[in-house]
């Protein structure tokens, strides 16, 4: 197994924010957006495999919130497998470090809008209606009458 220094990876999480503006093309510069998964799933391993070690969960946690301060970052983060469940996993075991639980929790609340949001996205709308029941069902009870029964076998 190939072990990642965490001051390494905090270097390349902050890549992204230091190589240009947002909205500025960029040229020729070192990019991570092709890596940001890996980054993000060898951070989180690091975490598992050193879990009671409270500096390398401080150092996770700045890697993924470094990494969530880009918005298309954060969708990535949402599909790590077992990001959100280090993130509860730092909070618990670090509840007196003040960026430990501010990072954790910011992530985790960012990936849950993204995920509201994509839910909302993918989600449809009705270009019509559904009919208005006739004037004879809605007057009668809400049980089904037997030939009502009878008509749907």
């Amino acid at each position: 197994m190939v072990l990642i220094p965490t001051h390494f990876l905090l270097r390349l999480s902050s890549i992204e924010r230091d190589s240009g503006s947002k909205n500025e093309p960029r040229s020729g510069g070192s990019s991570i957006q092709s890596h940001v998964y890996q980054i993000a799933r060898l951070t989180i391993l690091a975490m598992k495999n050193f879990h009671t070690n409270k500096s390398i969960l401080n150092r996770g946690c700045l890697v993924l919130r470094n990494l969530s301060l880009t918005p298309s970052f954060v969708k990535i983060l949402g599909r790590t497998p077992g990001c959100v469940d280090m993130l509860l996993h730092c909070r618990q075991s670090c509840p007196r470090d003040v960026l430990v639980q501010r990072s954790a929790r910011t992530i985790m609340l960012m990936i849950q809008t993204s995920a509201e949001k994509e839910h909302d996205r993918n989600s449809f709308e009705l270009t019509r209606p559904f009919p208005v029941p006739s004037q004879e069902r809605a007057g009668s009870s809400s049980a089904p009458s037997s030939s009502d029964v009878t008509k749907d076998r």
